[in-house]
């Protein structure tokens, strides 16, 4: 998947994941997931089943607690993906 593709991915289920708090358009990679978008624990994991179903990646329970924003989980997903694909994970 192409790196812009992954990104808009995302930004969209994040808009359905917080019932359409901010626009698509509007999030920047510092939006706050939590604070900004109000994900609730139970929506980041949920976020997170989403992106390995997509992506086929895993991401650890340490790596799920770093997340606190959108550029964090854009970031996260390349780098998850670009592993994948050089054979390191």
């Amino acid at each position: 998947m192409v790196r812009e593709d992954v990104q808009t991915w995302i930004l969209s289920k994040l808009v359905e994941v917080s019932d359409g708090r901010i626009p698509m358009a509007a999030m920047e990679a510092g939006t706050q997931l939590r604070r900004d978008l109000g994900l609730t624990s139970l929506l980041a994991v949920n976020l997170v089943l989403d992106v390995e179903d997509q992506f086929g990646i895993e991401v650890t329970d340490a790596e799920l607690m770093h997340l606190g924003t959108v550029g964090d989980i854009v970031s996260l997903v390349r780098t998850k993906l670009e592993e994948k694909a050089a054979g390191t994970s």
